[in-house]
């Protein structure tokens, strides 16, 4: 009978150590799947953050060249002025965007009067290019020159005006693709020598976004040229940063140039962790740049990166685990995997309905056809901002947009025209507002409302004035419009500090009347009221 329990205890001490070893070995390996997908899902979480950020700068560029392209017959030192304020926005929103450039096209035939006329505002203006040893000479005859007549950088170690992008051979393709498809493209890798910085390390690569800005009063004519160097060595180095992510072999290369040249003239960025690399972790991700243009991503965790994510904690516990409950093992493990069933879908169940009242929300605050802030939306933001600037004293402002004849656009293009114009109104507007407070919201009908908390009169103007430049910008057709042959838009402000003398009512009221005085004086304008 001793024998018969002690060799049933035996065996249970053996079958408690088979199970040990084999639940060990079982819990590693799903640990390790488990601990591959997360780093999976980083790296693919990674890319998608680059790729972003790429798209933002983009969208700046966009934003920049519609702005430029109101400049068309302005005087150069007010051309000048515009640029630097546009551009001057975009540098300080993207540390990415190293420097940003207006580039007439100027043929062979008109460089020297091109060059005299310059120089009457600019003493020193000349077409020029840089020797190999970096010394400026006068630009050798070309077809056509790109030459550099405003310039704004974050790195003001020297002054660009002048400088022939032609001469980069590099850059002139991305030009030329530019000029020929009439959209945005994106130039190869270029070192930082002589594109505002004086010396660099050989990692930092520059590559030129150029957006071809046309004749607003001859669309197939090309005027000018947007461009914008970005650093992609920043632009990495501000995605891993963010992403927390260190110990990552890192490769970004231009499959474009990779196409026609060695690896070493498409590289765009590396980063060689000491560690060395774990290769059969390594993930490739194809970066749509722009239509036609790609990059691909390479990322492969190093040994340290792997190292840093294990655990020995689940093998212990699994070990102790198994070794006291060898018997009550399979017991515990059904009660856990019922318990794990049932917590899946009570979250499940929960996500569902967590995403349900989201779409919820966000419907019943959202104008339908728009996509901007509804009126519901509006009158509560109104309302909790005039209280806190009446508690703060500070300052609150209303504009109030109206589309100028809008009812005979629906006549003559029909509703559908109609509602697509809206959209791409409000589009435009939302475009200009950057500030996390202020709301773009529909008011009704073909009007917009805009809340600029913290903000004066003459800061409200001014962010009207260029909505309505945006609006006529995109150049809707409208012939039937008494104030231009495109849609127009006209605009009331109203500011002031809510002391009691004035409710909300009546500052609504102040900026319809504003808005209204904008549509007697000939409309496509902006009014400001003083209410006091």
């Amino acid at each position: 009978m001793q024998n018969s329990v002690g060799r049933s205890a035996l065996i249970v001490l053996i079958l408690g150590l088979l199970l040990s070893g084999i639940s060990g070995i079982t819990v590693y390996q799903l640990k390790q799947d488990v601990s591959q997908s997360r780093i999976s899902a980083d790296m693919k979480v990674l890319s998608l953050q680059f790729s972003e950020e790429l798209r933002l700068a983009t969208e700046a560029v966009h934003g920049l060249a519609a702005g430029m392209a109101t400049d068309y017959g302005l005087p150069l030192s007010e051309a000048e002025q515009h640029f630097h304020y546009l551009s001057e926005s975009v540098l300080n929103r993207h540390e990415k965007i190293q420097s940003v450039y207006w580039t007439p096209i100027i043929r062979s035939s008109d460089r020297k009067s091109a060059e005299q006329n310059w120089q009457a505002y600019f003493p020193d203006f000349q077409i020029y290019e840089l020797t190999d040893s970096g010394v400026a000479v006068p630009a050798r005859q070309r077809s056509d020159h790109f030459p550099v007549l405003f310039v704004s950088s974050e790195l003001k170690e020297r002054n660009n005006r002048g400088f022939d992008l032609a001469s980069d051979s590099v850059l002139l393709q991305g030009i030329r693709d530019a000029v020929v498809s009439g959209r945005m493209t994106i130039s190869g890798p270029v070192s930082t020598r002589g594109y505002g910085k004086t010396s660099s390390s050989d990692a930092d690569r520059l590559v030129l976004l150029i957006q071809p800005v046309f004749d607003p009063e001859a669309e197939d004519n090309i005027s000018g040229l947007l461009s914008a160097f970005i650093s992609v060595r920043h632009l990495m180095k501000e995605v891993l940063s963010a992403s927390k992510l260190t110990g990552l072999h890192v490769q970004l290369t231009d499959q474009n140039i990779l196409k026609d040249s060695v690896e070493a003239d498409a590289l765009l960025f590396r980063q060689l962790p000491a560690s060395a690399k774990v290769m059969d972790m390594a993930q490739s991700f194809l970066i749509n740049v722009l239509p036609g243009y790609h990059w691909l991503l390479t990322v492969t965790p190093s040994e340290e990166f792997m190292n840093e994510r294990k655990s020995d904690l689940a093998y212990v516990v699994t070990l102790t685990v198994l070794i006291l409950t060898a018997i009550a093992a399979s017991y515990v493990r059904m009660s856990e995997r019922r318990q794990l069933d049932l917590e899946q879908v009570s979250d499940a169940r929960y996500q569902e309905l967590r995403k349900s009242n989201k779409e919820l929300v966000k419907k019943s605050q959202t104008d339908d056809l728009t996509g901007i802030a509804n009126r519901h939306t509006f009158d509560h933001s109104f309302d909790q901002e005039w209280k806190r600037t009446r508690r703060e004293h500070q300052s609150l402002s209303l504009v109030l947009f109206d589309l100028d004849d809008f009812d005979s656009f629906n006549q003559h293009k029909g509703r559908l025209r109609g509602d697509e114009c809206l959209r791409n109104i409000a589009e435009a507007i939302r475009s200009a507002v950057n500030r996390p407070g202020d709301l773009l919201a529909r008011y009704g009908g073909d009007q917009f409302v805009l809340l600029l908390p913290n903000t004066p009169d003459s800061g409200a103007s001014m962010l009207a004035r260029q909505c309505c430049q945006l609006v006529e910008s995109i150049a809707i057709p409208h012939h039937q419009s008494s104030a231009a042959e495109v849609v127009t838009i006209s605009a009331g402000v109203c500011s002031l500090i809510p002391d009691g003398g004035i409710d909300q009512y009546q500052m609504m009221e102040y900026v319809a009347q504003a808005m209204r005085q904008a549509k007697q004086k000939g409309k496509n304008r902006v009014e400001s009221i003083d209410p006091v």
